[in-house]
């Protein structure tokens, strides 16, 4: 029996013994499963952790560079507001400064212009000869009868020199408008009067202004109206480029002209010219007349112009491809007074011999000398024969009457 109960002991004790190491053992591993567990939460959170922290740089980054934006705006803001203050700081000065001057000149002016009776109308500042020092230029004035302000004269006054160095009279012209004005391509400055006699007829007088005083650099002036010869600003900046000229007078022969002179390297060039010929001339002394009057116009007006539209597509049109002609030519005079209709004059006579040739005589009327040729009227002409193409006189040759 002692046996026996000592059996039981030991059994139960190994028992315990037993279940103690696989509690243990089970133990051991739940916390090596919890501990890969966390360590699998622990490197999710952290990837979350990263990537959030990602993010946040980002917004940061955007948030800066907002600042820096707002930073560079307000920065512009306040280099505006300086730029208009010192603008606005400095035009009280340049004020005073143009005042100042204009106040001295008007003083020498008044010690040298003796018993001139007209009165003072405008008044031009500035650095026209590039000198550093200011001179000015002023113009005078009167009233007419019809109430209407003309120029009389302009004069160029040095205020460091303290006198008046240049004067031009101006009053030949119905000169009214003065201003100064510059042009593309050039430093140079110009006294500029517009020029109306009232009846379609507008031009310009310029006059360079230099150290020596004035130079007259172009005289825009059409001698017979209507004529206008314009200012171009074509970007509207002050600064311009040149004139127009649009002319319909007998100096073209009545044809519609318009001329493009730009400035450039202290001189006008034609930069462009179009002649509205109008219909095509539908007998045969007129295609002659128009003939000469283009021939006239191209080889002497714009004898330096590359192509005028117009009047070299009908300068061809006139003549045949084998078209030849003698050499003439007419004194411009004669040619206007032709125009004009009044004697001594052209007379173009023509003959039509059926419905596809023709002859067209050319002489003069009234007492005329040719200062070439010493010829007269009563032996000078010139022959032309036509024929018709396509429904079109068209000159095919010419020749002398004598």
């Amino acid at each position: 029996m002692k046996k026996i109960a000592i059996f039981l002991i030991f059994i139960l004790v190994f028992s315990f013994s037993s279940c103690g190491t696989v509690k243990d053992k089970v133990a051991e591993k739940v916390e090596k499963k919890i501990e890969e567990k966390v360590n699998e939460e622990v490197s999710k959170v952290e990837k979350e952790l990263e990537k959030a922290e990602e993010e946040l740089d980002k917004v940061k980054e955007s948030a800066n560079e907002e600042v820096k934006e707002d930073e560079k705006e307000a920065s512009d803001k306040k280099d505006r507001k300086g730029k208009k203050d010192e603008k606005e700081g400095e035009e009280p000065n340049f004020k005073e400064k143009a005042n100042k001057s204009m106040e001295l000149a008007l003083e020498i002016f008044e010690e040298v212009k003796g018993d001139l009776i007209y009165d003072v109308s405008s008044v031009f500042p500035g650095d026209f000869d590039g000198d550093g020092e200011d001179e000015v230029v002023i113009v005078t004035s009167y009233i007419t009868d019809y109430d209407v302000s003309l120029c009389s004269n302009a004069y160029l006054v040095d205020l460091s020199e303290k006198k008046v160095i240049d004067e031009i009279i101006v009053d030949n012209y119905a000169a009214t408008g003065p201003r100064i004005v510059r042009f593309e391509g050039g430093e140079e400055s110009f006294l500029c009067f517009i020029v109306e006699n009232g009846a379609n007829l507008t031009g310009l007088l310029l006059f360079s202004l230099n150290d020596k005083g004035f130079d007259l650099a172009m005289m825009g002036v059409p001698s017979m109206p209507p004529a206008y010869i314009t200012l171009i600003d074509e970007n509207q900046d002050g600064i311009y480029e040149g004139i127009y000229e649009d002319l319909i007078n007998e100096d073209v022969f009545y044809y519609p002209c318009r001329i493009m002179d730009y400035y450039a390297q202290g001189e006008f060039y034609i930069e462009y010219v179009d002649v509205d010929m109008g219909d095509y001339p539908e007998t045969p002394a007129e295609v002659v007349r128009q003939y000469v009057y283009a021939l006239h116009l191209r080889d002497t007006r714009f004898d330096d112009v590359a192509e005028v539209f117009g009047l070299d597509e009908r300068l061809a049109e006139l003549v045949t491809k084998e078209a030849l002609t003698t050499e003439i030519y007419f004194a411009n005079d004669l040619l206007v007074n032709t125009a004009m209709q009044i004697e001594p004059k052209l007379v173009f006579e023509e003959k039509v011999y059926d419905d596809t040739s023709a002859q067209v005589y050319i002489t003069i009327k009234g007492d005329y000398t040719d200062e070439a040729s010493a010829r007269t009227s009563e032996n000078f002409g010139f022959g032309m024969t036509l024929v018709k193409e396509d429904g079109k006189w068209k000159i095919n040759a010419g020749y002398s009457l004598y």
